[in-house]
């Protein structure tokens, strides 16, 4: 009983804090730092009732591995990975309206660094997915362009960088294998956006 109040307490939290930081952003007259620590604290509580729901479920296993610390720091990555998300997503369309298709070569990094960087840091499994799905609620929220379409992408370009650091055994964080992970979410992103397009994989005329 006392855990399942917990879980409340802390989504309540979440949402409240989250469309304050919201609002915040799009009144442009807070400080930058209050935002900031208003949108770690939401996504700290929404990670405290992920995992705890998580734990409720079973899957102990991976839950019992995330500390307070790795927590926070996913929190700080998600607020600051979100927004910034957010903004690349115009930058991105802009550059798309010049170069078309070559412009993903520019603009990619900038969505999958946020997964890599919390996998390299947190070292925990599915640390970048779950940074990568809630930072993509922050970029719906703040205004990227794509709309809710943004989740599923957020979640495959997240989860090819934990599969990398997965096939090391969460042991081995170096150069090689960061570009492992980087082409991980790149290319599970591009065949999801293949699939949600609908292009021809054969290239055959109708």
């Amino acid at each position: 009983m006392k855990d399942n109040i917990i879980l409340v307490v802390a989504l309540v939290i979440a949402v409240v804090l989250g469309i304050v930081g919201v609002n915040m952003i799009r009144a442009g007259d807070a400080p930058v730092w209050q935002t900031a620590v208003v949108l770690g604290a939401a996504f700290f509580a929404a990670i405290w009732f992920l995992l705890g729901l998580f734990k409720m479920l079973g899957i102990k296993s991976l839950t019992d591995q995330y500390t307070t610390y790795d927590i926070m720091v996913m929190a700080v990555l998600i607020a600051a990975g979100g927004v910034v998300k957010a903004y690349w997503g115009q930058v991105r369309m802009i550059l798309e309206s010049i170069m078309g298709p070559y412009a993903t070569f520019i603009v990619g990094p900038g969505f999958y660094f946020w997964a890599i960087l919390a996998c390299y840091l947190v070292r925990k499994p599915l640390s970048g997915t779950i940074s990568m799905v809630l930072g993509g609620v922050l970029e719906i929220l703040v205004g990227n362009p794509f709309g809710l379409p943004v989740l599923a992408f957020n979640f495959w370009e997240g989860l090819g960088p934990d599969i990398a650091y997965s096939a090391f055994k969460l042991k081995k964080y170096t150069v090689p294998v960061a570009i492992l992970a980087g082409l991980g979410a790149s290319y599970l992103g591009v065949f999801y956006s293949w699939y949600y397009f609908g292009f021809n994989l054969t290239f055959n005329t109708p």
